[in-house]
């Protein structure tokens, strides 16, 4: 279940090593998972609140 690198290869195909990754690309891969992807456990797409709560807490 490699579902970051799944996500990087689709959405940045030429980002291919640690040192490329940006904490915009981790923000934005939080987003994805908030918005577009479907959580097998739940049936749902998304996390939930409280997930994103900790995703972005600082």
């Amino acid at each position: 279940m490699d579902y970051f690198f799944d996500w990087l290869n689709e959405a940045y195909p030429s980002e291919n090593k640690a040192n490329h990754i940006s904490t915009a690309i981790i923000r934005e891969y939080i987003i994805y998972l908030s918005e577009e992807r479907y959580n097998e456990r739940t049936g749902e797409f998304g996390l939930s609140p409280i997930r994103l709560m900790f995703a972005f807490d600082s």
